[in-house]
């Protein structure tokens, strides 16, 4: 407990008393509430993305093989573009900008309810991405969000072949 020296009376009865109070209960009632807190509080626990890597190599005779009208091909290009390509959507590759993600999820709808039309099965669409050497990273996870918020199961992550790809996506 917490104890109080009084210096023994000298002077007239006015004079003030010096007092001393022992703080170390309250020091000590401090660090337990402290030590109560950090032990019972919850730590953040780290956020991360589930990615299923394929088996080792070899381990397949043959890859399998998917018809390209079910396929939505992504290519993540430099200055926050998009360029996507399905042959039910349109002849040619299409460019958005990736600044505003409703774009994106209009496309993955789209490519959606063409696969459906065609093969009345929306759920064996495949997307294949293929970021660019110089794409944003924050591009790609926002593409990896997409997917998971449109309930698209089946996704590829692909090299970006610089001669091949560019000249697909300069055709």
């Amino acid at each position: 407990m917490a104890e109080m020296n009084v210096a023994p009376d000298k002077k007239a009865r006015g004079s003030r008393i010096s007092t001393r109070i022992d703080m170390t209960p309250m020091v000590d009632l401090g660090f337990l509430l402290i030590t109560f807190f950090v032990l019972t509080t919850s730590f953040m626990k780290p956020t991360a993305i589930d990615l299923t890597l394929p088996a080792k190599q070899g381990c397949y005779q043959r890859p399998p093989e998917v018809s390209e009208s079910r396929t939505l091909q992504l290519f993540l290009g430099e200055n926050n573009t998009l360029h996507y390509y399905n042959p039910l959507l349109d002849v040619k590759p299409q460019v958005i900008d990736f600044q505003d993600s409703k774009d994106v999820r209009t496309v993955f709808n789209e490519a959606k309810k063409a696969i459906q039309q065609k093969w009345n099965n929306a759920d064996t669409m495949l997307v294949i991405i293929k970021p660019h050497p110089k794409s944003k990273y924050k591009n790609m996870v926002d593409i990896l969000d997409e997917l998971t918020l449109n309930r698209i199961k089946y996704y590829v992550l692909d090299d970006f072949k610089m001669p091949k790809d560019s000249l697909f996506l300069a055709q």
